[in-house]
């Protein structure tokens, strides 16, 4: 919007004198065309002639314009002047305009006169002076009729100044004085351009951009040109022009238009371009581009608003703009703007002014006149009697040329922009016009609001989806920093009745009272010959159909042509009773399904054989109706126009599962549909997965059928996301109906390539379908995949091949599944294929999308025959994003080794321990991990625990040392007894006696079981190498042992009888015992060849001391028999102590061998023992 600029100079056209009529009561002329007339020049200095608008010419009269001016107009200019000097005429600014006025009119009407003059168009710019601003100094413009008089006058002397003080003084005796410049300031720059065709030819012949003009030419401006008693004025580079004066048709009209354009060159260097905006200040925190949203203050602040461009509406919007929270949507303002009009003191008294009283005809019952008035470019009229015919006009149906315009009543501050349904608030405005703007301003705040509130939209921000904005707005008080005049209305937004117009009777000049005369021979009453039926009960249209009175029925009529889209079947009637109308109503275009009516005739004023129809009836009748695509209406109000097409408002509530629920107010008038309605996300119901994030959706009917423009965002589920827009139309044609059409985008960090995804809502479902495909490197595990797809009644469907990418499988075709609940799923049985680790087995993988994530990943689950040596049961098999695993828990046998295992073959990392971690590489080969503990039976004689690992290749090794029990037998306990000598005989003494002596000394010696013990032994072993085992390590070999000698001596007498023996004596004993162990360190070397061989020699000795025993003894023995034998232990004694006895003996172990310890190996020490000496040592201790 062009800023506008200070009201410094207020250069305008004065305003002609009153139009002469041509051609009669009713003014008809030759042409039609009103010539302006000229106006005396004003008095030197006074302001009576300023107050009048004064000019230079003949045959000047004093009367304004339009209409006398009223003391409160006069006060009203008074404050404008007492800041605004006006320009004068004779002025060299107003002698300048209209000379340029009078060039460019003269080139534009003859192209070929520039030419002559040897300028090129737009080549050389015209010469305008620029004057000066001064606030202070306005001057009066000459008439338009006689610039070349006004331009060889003098320049007059400055006008007199009004006293401010005065001027307040007046002002504030008179209430309700709107400050004309402060209207001013509320009307710059939101006039509308110069029409695209006409700016080009303007620019060329002033040769400078004229883009910034506004034109202002409607009710406003029309006052302001008053107030200033002017046919146009310019401010900055706003024009002002009186009712009908903007004509550039006309030569006449061109020249104004020129002398004002010359105006705004001279208040600058010609109208320069808008500069480029400054470049916006960074949002704040919190904020965007579009608006800030501030939660805890529960604020949305946006910085412009769109709003209609033409000014009534601009101008009537307050900057800033606060929405209301909770707008209404009234349906009574056509009752409220009629009853405000019909309550204005003076509104019938206007009408009745230009109504001719005597032109008319009598009701034949009442006696009373009634009268006919008919707009005068219109076939309609309105039948009343006087004092009703105000109010059956104060809603005009015709323009102020008097031909027939559809009106509604308008609020020029919408209702949801904050207006009141209040009569000061509304205007009648061209239904097109009306309707577009309210649609369109709506769209722009649904718009806003969402952009504004986007930012705060998603997953972890204040809302997870888009909100109803309806809902929003409720909760936020929403403001527009500014507006922006810039939307293009439909229709004609300059047609309009303001309520001034029609309060003061403006729109009643537009018509003329018909005479009898007139009357009868259009048989606009009827009579016992033809009954006349009107569509309203002001009138409209007249039907004539011919009656016959005698039985009170039609005669020859047709069907067609009563009323639009109306096809009659029959007509009732009976003066004083009225009657019935029936047929088909039909709707243009076929927007709504045709239906079978019957409506009420009443009699219009009293008066026999003229009807109309009664607007309840129609009502009743139509009751609901049907819009193709889109269900069922409610009327609230219905009503036939003056040619008896039928105009109804009510509700639409679609059966359309994407509205159901909702309510669409709708305008239907005959052929044309109207309705508009912004759906925001929450408002739509898609099915099943699919969900509605955001929509700028609007469904509007007009007169070319249904339209669907905006944009509907929504997700499927683990799927995608899409946006589908309005494409639908109806009317026309069969099969046209509701429809959006659109796209969907499935998740691009997964689908590429190629892809033709389209999406649409049309015969009340959601479809989508396409191709897509999935590269290679975009979802591990799949290398690549081709699918046509489709969602239709709630389901998807998909067909194609998915390839897979995984270590060790066949390659092999996916099938593709979708649920709302797991989103897109491709799945199948893979088989694995032969490799070194892995012989056979299957894997069930499927590629979806993980809970809260985004893209697809691939999982599996399976089982796998490995090719281990040690492993005969299966491995279970998994697959997760790229990472294979087949994995066992459990027995391992090979060779001399059996115990448990945890190992696996994978395509992750493996430390140097075997330990599995992580992903480094999808297509890594597949290496084997793991480890256990194993009992290994390396000989018959050893058993023992080893740690074991598995290599990358899935040989086993041991290595390292190995756990052994505490001691190994190597053979059991042995015992070795020796007699070193022996000494017996007897020596007679006499007869029968004898002397008896013996003795004896004995050696004897245990040994085991012999054990190793104190074991630290390492292994190398290879179940699949088992020769090259090898252990090595240090025993200790400990062979318990024992010892001792036995020295005895026995010495008696005997008694030799024959047959009998008796003999006693002393027997000494003497042993010598030791306890030890054979101990030997021991290195041991084994392999499977050499088994295990041990040589050590082992050898223990002491120092003990003799412990002799005497005893006596008594022994009997005849005839060969022992008869009696007894032994008395008598004494104990030790002796000696410097004996030293010991045995030695060699180990020798070798693997399959038996342990034996020959006799011929053992070695004793014996310690030199003199019988004899011992015995007399012996002696001398006991006796």
């Amino acid at each position: 919007m062009a800023a506008s600029a200070p009201p410094v100079a207020d250069t305008k056209k004065p305003a002609p004198q009153p139009l002469e009529k041509k051609g009669g009561k009713d003014g008809a002329g030759a042409t039609g065309q009103k010539a302006p007339q000229a106006t005396p020049a004003p008095k030197a200095g006074g302001d009576k002639a300023a107050d009048k608008g004064g000019g230079a010419g003949k045959g000047a009269s004093q009367a304004p314009a339009d209409k006398p001016v009223t003391p409160q107009q006069r006060v009203d200019r008074m404050a404008v002047r007492a800041r605004l000097d006006v320009s004068q005429p004779g002025d060299a600014t107003e002698r300048e305009a209209d000379q340029v006025a009078e060039k460019v009119t003269r080139e534009l009407s003859d192209p070929s006169a520039k030419g002559a003059q040897g300028g090129q168009p737009g080549q050389q710019p015209l010469q305008i002076q620029r004057r000066a601003a001064n606030p202070q100094q306005v001057a009066r413009a000459p008439a338009a009729t006689d610039t070349k008089a006004a331009s060889n006058a003098p320049p007059p002397p400055p006008p007199a100044t009004v006293q401010a003080d005065e001027v307040r003084h007046q002002i504030a005796q008179s209430p309700g004085v709107r400050d004309p410049q402060e209207r001013l300031k509320a009307q710059a720059g939101k006039g509308e351009p110069l029409p695209e065709a006409l700016r080009g030819k303007l620019e060329n012949a002033f040769g400078r951009d004229l883009s910034g003009v506004r034109l202002h030419t409607d009710t406003d401006a029309n006052e302001l040109a008053r107030d200033y008693s002017a046919q146009a004025f310019t401010v900055g580079h706003d024009i002002y022009f009186a009712s009908g004066r903007f004509d550039p048709a006309t030569p006449g009209g061109m020249n104004l238009l020129a002398h004002e354009l010359t105006h705004v060159a001279q208040q600058g260097p010609g109208v320069q371009r808008k500069p480029a905006a400054a470049a916006a200040a960074a949002p704040a925190a919190g904020s965007s581009a579009a608006g800030a949203v501030d939660h805890a203050a529960k604020t949305i602040n946006i910085p412009v608003l769109q709003v209609p461009s033409y000014s009534r509406k601009a101008a009537a919007i307050p900057q800033p703009l606060a929405l209301p929270r909770n707008p209404t949507r009234p349906s009574d303002q056509r009752q409220v703007f009629a009853t405000g009009i019909q309550a204005t003191g003076g509104y019938s008294d206007a009408v009745k002014k230009n109504l001719d009283t005597k032109r008319g005809v009598k009701n034949a019952r009442t006696g009373k006149m009634v009268h006919v008035v008919q707009p005068k470019s219109s076939e309609t009229y309105f039948i009343g009697e006087a004092d009703s015919l105000a109010a059956k006009m104060a809603l005009p149906r015709w323009n102020k040329a008097g031909a027939f315009s559809s009106y509604d009543v308008d609020h020029i501050r919408e209702m949801q922009l904050g207006g009141s349904n209040t009569l000061d608030n509304m205007e009648l405005l061209d239904s097109s016009a009306n309707r577009s703007s309210g649609s369109l301003i709506h769209g722009e705040i649904v718009s806003k609001i969402n952009a504004a509130i986007q930012p705060e939209v998603g997953a972890g921000k204040h809302w997870k989806k888009a909100p109803d904005v309806k809902k929003v707005q409720s909760e936020y008080q929403v403001t527009f920093a500014a507006t922006s005049p810039t939307l293009k209305v439909a229709g004609n937004s300059g047609n309009f009745w303001s309520v001034n117009d029609v309060s003061t009777g403006e729109h009643a000049k537009a018509t003329k009272t018909l005479t009898a005369a007139q009357i009868n021979a259009k048989k606009l009453v009827g009579d016992e010959t033809h009954l006349t039926l009107y569509p309203r009960a002001g009138g409209g249209g007249a039907h004539v159909i011919p009656w016959k009175p005698d039985t009170n029925t039609p005669g020859a009529f047709g069907g067609k042509g009563i009323f639009k889209n109306f096809i009659a079947t029959g007509i009732t009637y009976a003066p004083g009773a009225g009657g019935t109308i029936t047929g088909t109503k039909k709707f243009g275009k076929d927007l709504l399904e045709e239906k079978t009516v019957s409506w009420k005739l009443s009699e219009m004023e009293g008066l026999d054989y003229t009807v109309y129809v009664d607007k309840a009836s129609v009502l009743a009748s139509m009751g609901t109706a049907t819009l193709p695509g889109m269900s069922p209406i409610t009327f609230s109000e219905v009503d036939l126009d003056d040619h008896g097409a039928l105009g109804a408002t009510g509700v639409l509530r679609p059966s359309l599962p994407l509205l159901d629920g909702l309510e669409i107010d709708i305008t239907v008038a005959d052929d044309q549909v109207w309705l508009s309605k912004t759906f925001s996300g929450p408002e739509l119901a898609l099915p099943g997965p699919v969900q509605v994030m955001s929509s700028t959706l609007t469904v509007a009917a007009g007169t070319g059928g249904l339209k669907v423009d905006g944009d509907v965002d929504y997700e499927i589920t683990k799927l995608g996301k899409g946006r589908i827009s309005g494409m639908g139309s109806f009317g026309g044609g069969k099969g046209a109906g509701f429809g959006i059409k659109g796209n969907f985008e499935l998740d691009k960090t997964v689908f590429d390539g190629e892809a033709r995804i389209e999406a649409g809502y049309e015969n009340e479902a959601f479809w989508a379908k396409g191709h897509l495909s999935i590269a290679e490197g975009k979802v591990q595990g799949i290398q690549s995949a081709s699918i046509d797809a489709a969602f239709a009644q709630d389901t998807f469907s998909a067909t194609g091949t998915v390839v897979p990418k995984m270590p060790a499988v066949e390659s092999a075709t996916l099938g593709i599944e979708y649920s709302e609940a797991a989103g897109l799923k491709f799945a199948g049985d893979l088989a694995f294929k032969g490799n070194p680790l892995i012989s056979e087995g299957k894997l069930h993988v499927e590629a979806q999308q993980p809970p809260g994530g985004a893209g697809f990943k691939v999982k599996g689950t399976g089982s796998a025959k490995p090719n281990i040596p040690g492993l005969a049961s299966e491995l279970t098999a998994s697959y997760d994003d790229g990472a294979f695993v087949a994995s066992f828990s459990g027995a391992y046998h090979k060779g001399m080794m059996a115990g448990q295992v945890n190992v696996g073959v994978t395509n992750c990392s493996v430390d140097e321990q075997g330990n599995l971690g992580g992903l480094a590489d999808p297509l890594a080969p597949l290496t084997v991990y793991g480890s256990g503990s194993a009992t290994l039976k390396i000989a018959p004689w050893l058993q023992a625990t080893a740690g074991i690992r598995f290599s990358p290749t899935g040989e086993v090794t041991v290595s390292g040392e190995i756990g052994l029990p505490g001691n190994i037998e190597l053979f059991p306990r042995q015992e070795v007894d020796k007699t070193l000598f022996n000494l017996s005989t007897q020596i007679p003494i006499v007869p029968g006696v004898v002397a008896e002596v013996g003795g004896n000394l004995k050696a004897k010696a245990g040994f085991g079981p012999g054990v190793l013990d104190q074991l630290r032994l390492g292994i190398e072993y290879n179940p699949a190498q088992e020769e090259n085992t090898h252990i090595t390590g240090d025993a200790h070999v400990k062979v318990p042992g024992d010892a001792g000698l036995r020295l005895a001596a026995r010495a008696g007498i005997g008694l030799g009888i024959t047959g009998a023996s008796a003999t006693g004596g002393i027997e000494l004993g003497g042993a010598l015992g030791i306890d030890g162990a054979a101990e030997a360190g021991v290195h041991v070397d084994w392999t499977p060849r050499t088994g295990l061989a041990i040589e050590a020699e082992a050898a223990f000795s002491a120092q003990p001391k003799f412990k002799f025993d005497v005893s006596g003894y008594v022994s009997v023995k005849a005839l060969g028999f022992e008869v009696y034998d007894n032994r008395w232990e008598l004494a104990a004694f030790e002796m000696g102590s410097d004996l030293k006895f010991g045995v030695r003996f060699p180990v020798k172990y070798k693997e399959g061998e038996a342990f034996n310890v020959s006799l011929d190996d053992v070695e004793f020490e014996v310690p030199d023992v003199d019988p004899g000496a011992m015995v007399e040592q012996l002696g001398d201790r006991i006796f």
